[in-house]
Order: C-alpha cells, then structure tokens, then sequence
C-alpha cells in the first residue's frame, strides 16, 4: 500500500502543521529562559523586572491562545490522513480471493486489519505530537545551552542523552519478542470469539457451554500469561525512565552548585535555575522520542502482519466482461476435487450449459452440491474446471464475477437500516432503475417498499422465512445477471410459498441461464438439465435446447 502517496496528497497540511508545532514549542520555552534573566537582574539597580514578567504573561497568554488551535489543526490533519489509510486498507482486503474470508479466519482478520488501523493512527499521532515537537525542542534547547552555558555542558547533556536513548531502545528491542506473542495471542482469541459466537445459538440451546468453550478458555490463559510477561517489560522500561531522569537531575545539580562556587563558565545562579530546568526537559524529550520508537517498533510488527494479509492472493486486475464475454457458454470439465478428508466429487465428462439453460444440481446432503456451486460461481477455485466463453472464472476479476453470476445463497446475509441499503448497498439509483426494482418486487409479491425504503429501522430478522426468500431474489434478480445461482431456495419453506418461488424463478429469468441446488423435486421437470451427484460421481440428464 502506498502510504507516501497518500501523505504527498497532504503536503500543505503537514507543512503548517510543523510550522504551528513550532511556533507552539518556541513560546513553551521563552518564559523558562526569560525566568533565569530574572533570577540573574533581580538584584541589579534599574532593573526593569516588570518588563519581563509581562513578556513571560505575555508569552504565557499567546501560548495557550495558540496552542488548543494548533492541537486541533494537527489532529484533525491526522485524521483526514487517518481516514484515506483506513480506506485503502479496506478497499486492499476486499480485492482479497473469496478463500481469505472463510470463517475460521474472519476474527484475526478483523483484528489484524483494525490493529494496522490504529497502528498507523498512533504512529501519525506520536510523529506529530512527540516525535517532531521533541527534535524540535532538543535542537533550541541544545543551541541554548552551547551558546550560553558553553560547551562542556552542552557536550554532556549529549552525550547522556544518546546514551539514554541507547539503553532504552535495547530494552525495547528485548520487549518487541513479547509484544509478537501478544499479538498472536490476540487474533487466536479473536477466531476463539468469532468460531464461538457464531455458534452462539446451538451451544445456548443445548446448553453446552462449559464443554465447547474449552479452546476460548484456553486461549484467555494464553493471552493473560502473555499480557503479564509484556507489562513486566513495560514496568521495567518506565524503571529506567524515572532512573534516567533522577540521574541527569542530580548529575546537573552537581555540576550546577560546583560551576558556581568556582565562578567558571560566568555561571550564575540564574544560569544555573535555567539548566536544571532546560535539561530536565530535554531528558524528557529524548524519552519521548524512545516511546515514539516504542510506538514505531510496534506499529513495524502491526505492518508487517497486515502486509502479510495483503500478500495473500487477490483477484486479477484487468477486466475482461467489456471485450470478451458474449454468449455466455458455461463449461464444466471433468475434474476430481475432495469436499472432506473421506469424500471427493468427481466429474467424468464435459457438461456445456448453453445461454438462458435451466439447469438443477440435485443430490442427497453431503454429495458437494454447494461445493459445485462455489467453483461454478468463482467463490472456490476454478483451476480450469469451469470456463465462460472459454474464460476460466480464475481468471476472471471481482468485476467480472459480479457482472456474470448473481448468487442467492441459502442462508442470506444483509446489511443493516433500510431496503436501500440491503438491496442497493446504498448506491444512488435513478427513477429507471428503481421503477425497474418496484416492477420485480410487485412480481414476486412483496409491496411494502415504498412505505419501508426510507425506514432506518427496518429489521430483517421480523421478516418470516419466506419474506426472507423473496427479499434476497429480490436482491438477486434485480442485478438481470446472464448466470443466476441459487442454493436451495425453497429450504425451510412450506408448500405453498415453495411453489410461489419456484413461479417467480421461472418467471423472471427468460434470458438468464439458472443453475440451482435443490432438494426440492416438485418443479424438477421444468429444468432443461439435471445434475445428478451419487456417491460423489456426476452424471446429468439433458432435454430441450440445453
């Protein structure tokens, strides 16, 4: 992902967003150096200290007028900036091959691509708020300190904060093995969550929870043991925190009270109120800029596990619907492909399925129906086993899928709010094409759009089966896609709305090819073709055109 590009399209941003940090930062530290003139004039005759005091008020006044509105801007910068990454990961995933999102690995994938998420929000925030006001602060207060105070001073303050930030970062490197056996511990216990709760229903109602939630348990001892190992390295880090900065404390004292007595440097007193006060800052910038790399050694392990997510395969990039496809001929090739560890579904011959076929897959439970139907509709691998117009559907992009096949599943999924949104996915549709979508609705006999289209409460779990049945058909027909799948359509419903949807599939789709999996024989001999699935071999009876 290119993330330089996104931050070029935000330059001016950046720019003034560094301009105002240092403008906030340079306030921040006059009334600490003016302080000092005071403490060396105080006693001097005609001495003006009311003049500094209002130039300290004065300083002290812009900086908290600016300083919100600096915050603001900033933030708001990262945000926007925050808000294009989020997209482009998203949009990366869902170029991602149907196979990425299997169940089993839905929940570390949500948490991986909302941990690379966050990854790049506090890198960004720590870059802006830490990282760049930190340098800034550490090259005034430097130049201060070599000019003034003189070079030793300055000579030492650097040194010990190199080798501050030396020490830290080797304590950092020995905590990054911990944060790794965090993470995995983390989208473990996310598939855990999301294998359990998906399940939720059946292990509720046969009360069967202490039994199936054995891995979800283990997984939070795991993650327990190794969040406690990491929070022993993060205590340990903020130990040497607080041991560094007593150490430059008391060091600059001693250096502070032994410049002084011995008159070297023209150390005063005032000098000496501005070093303690200035090094004691710049410390605390330099472990700043350590827990910046803290935030930069995390978000590196965060990138590198959603980088692997993107390495996964993805659909191909160039489009062939526009150029090639025109007669729309399906061809299944013989093929042998396991469905379990114990059974394979085998296909002898070549089956040709001509445009607009009415073609049925029909077999007891298990023989690979569905599986037939996901490497038709290019969900599972094709690997040459089906073609359109001599295209194998691998070959074929996420576009062209769509633009092809319309796939009604047994089980519908729909977004929430209203009909709109589930049935458009809330793309703006002109008055043709929604007098298109009322026109399908009336003929397959749901008439209660119009008043529920703009309802953002609508809720799809009131709906009855068969309502559910006619949605998702809805959904399915009103794409007018050359291949519709359907995978049993009438499951779970009775007689007579069985019969009211076959008559809608039939009805609707004159100039589509239908393949459906059913188990429902009663509309069987309406279909040009049947495939037949026996003991896991293939064999199909043809009749009319097909």
């Amino acid at each position: 992902m290119q993330i330089n590009d996104i931050l070029y399209r935000f330059k001016k941003s950046i720019f003034i967003s560094i301009l105002l940090i240092i403008v906030i930062k340079t306030l921040f530290l006059m009334p600490t150096i003016i302080l000092g003139n005071i403490v060396d004039k105080i006693n001097v005759k005609n001495y003006d200290v009311e003049f500094d005091v209002i130039k300290i008020v004065f300083l002290v006044f812009i900086y908290s007028l600016i300083s919100p509105f600096s915050a603001k801007y900033v933030s708001n910068t990262i945000q926007k900036i925050i808000y294009k990454i989020s997209i482009k990961l998203t949009d990366e995933i869902f170029k991602k091959d149907f196979d990425f999102f299997k169940n089993s690995n839905i929940g570390s994938i949500i948490r991986q691509t909302e941990r690379g998420i966050i990854s790049y929000e506090k890198i960004l925030t720590y870059v802006f708020n830490v990282v760049i006001p930190s340098l800034i602060i550490f090259f005034i207060i430097g130049f201060y300190i070599f000019f003034k105070l003189g070079f030793s001073l300055y000579l030492y303050c650097l040194l010990f904060s190199f080798f501050s930030f030396f020490i830290i970062l080797k304590t950092i490197a020995i905590r990054r093995k911990h944060i790794n056996n965090l993470n995995d511990s983390e989208d473990h216990l996310s598939d855990c969550f999301a294998e359990t709760f998906m399940s939720a229903k059946t292990i509720k109602y046969n009360n069967i929870f202490e039994k199936s939630s054995s891995l979800l348990k283990k997984s939070y001892k795991s993650y327990g043991f190794n969040s406690s190992n990491l929070l022993f390295y993060t205590e340990f880090l903020n130990v040497i925190h607080v041991v560094i900065i007593n150490l430059l404390s008391i060091s600059i004292i001693i250096f502070g009270i032994y410049f002084f007595k011995n008159n070297l440097y023209n150390f005063t007193l005032g000098n000496f109120v501005v070093l303690l006060s200035l090094s004691g800052i710049m410390i605390s910038n330099v472990i700043s800029l350590t827990e910046s790399y803290k935030e930069y050694d995390q978000f590196k392990i965060d990138k590198k596990r959603i980088d692997g997510l993107y390495s996964l395969p993805k659909f191909k990039k160039h489009d062939l619907t526009d150029n090639i496809f025109s007669e729309y001929k399906l061809l299944i090739h013989p093929f042998e492909r396991k469905i379990s560890p114990q059974k394979s579904i085998v296909n002898n011959s070549l089956i040709e399925v001509n445009f607009g076929s009415k073609v049925a897959i029909v077999g007891e439970t298990g023989e690979g129906k569905s599986t037939l139907l996901n490497i038709i509709s290019g969900l599972d691998k094709s690997n040459g086993i089906v073609t359109v117009d001599n295209i194998d559907t691998d070959n074929m992009t996420m576009r062209d899928i769509s633009n092809i096949f319309s796939f009604s599943f047994q089980f519908p999924e729909f977004l929430t709010g209203n009909i709109k949104r589930s049935i458009f996915f809330d793309i703006d549709v002109d008055s043709k094409y929604f007098n298109k979508f009322k026109k399908i609705a009336s003929s397959i006999g749901i008439n209660f759009f119009e008043k529920s289209i703009l309802d953002d409460n609508f809720n799809f779990k009131n709906l009855s089966g068969g309502e559910i049945k006619r949605i998702d058909l809805l959904r399915t027909f009103f794409k007018g896609s050359p291949i519709i799948i359907l995978d049993e359509p009438t499951s779970s419903l009775d007689m007579d709305i069985s019969s009211s949807i076959w008559d809608i599939i039939f009805s609707n789709n004159q100039n589509s090819t239908i393949i459906c999996a059913t188990h429902d024989l009663s509309k069987i001999d309406e279909f040009d073709m049947i495939i037949y699935i026996n003991d896991g071999v293939i064999d199909i009876t043809k009749k009319g055109n097909c």
